[in-house]
């Protein structure tokens, strides 16, 4: 991703929004996250 990628998902984690989010990870990778299989 882009650093305006990553600005972004950071305010969304720190924006009421995201209130309902408990343990999950945020990938923010631009789609070039390698699958293992």
């Amino acid at each position: 991703g882009t650093i305006g990628d990553m600005g972004s998902a950071g305010a969304f984690l720190l924006s009421g929004a995201a209130s309902y989010i408990t343990g999950a990870t945020l990938v923010v990778d631009g789609g070039k996250m390698r699958s293992v299989t």
